[in-house]
């Protein structure tokens, strides 16, 4: 995982939600409201990665771990989480992301599932991006 990796997470589940320009302020702190069920899983692999740095635990004891929790029933409860500076970065990147976490709330997808979801979705759409991009610039050089 990536060091902003959590952040860009969080920007993308809020422009799914409709923070396309985000307001909400807690502390002065810019940030959205995250279910308390998506926010426990969250926060379990934001500390696992503190952890790791700190510890060395490995990924496998730490997946193992989340398996074995209870899991967290949202009952309405939102929690606010600050964005991390990722607010600053233009929503349209994030728009792949954004419909994945779109259907993962919808379907009730947990947070690990929606996690590599997104990458899966962001991998596909930017390969295919880049792809498009190299047959025009094939397609261009041909005609030159």
């Amino acid at each position: 995982r990536g060091a902003d990796e959590p952040a860009h997470f969080l920007r993308a589940y809020g422009i799914a939600h409709g923070d396309i320009l985000p307001v909400e302020r807690v502390d002065g702190r810019v940030g959205l409201w995250l279910p308390a069920d998506l926010h426990a899983d969250y926060s379990f692999f934001e500390d696992a990665r503190y952890r790791f740095a700190a510890t060395g635990t490995p990924y496998g004891e730490t997946f193992a771990e989340y398996r074995r929790r209870a899991p967290v029933l949202a009952g309405g409860r939102t929690v606010f989480v600050p964005y991390q500076g990722a607010e600053a970065y233009t929503p349209v990147a994030y728009l792949p992301y954004a419909a994945v976490a779109f259907v993962g709330r919808v379907v009730g997808a947990d947070f690990l599932s929606m996690f590599y979801a997104m990458r899966v979705v962001g991998l596909a759409v930017f390969t295919a991006v880049w792809f498009g991009v190299a047959m025009l610039v094939g397609a261009a050089v041909r005609l030159g």
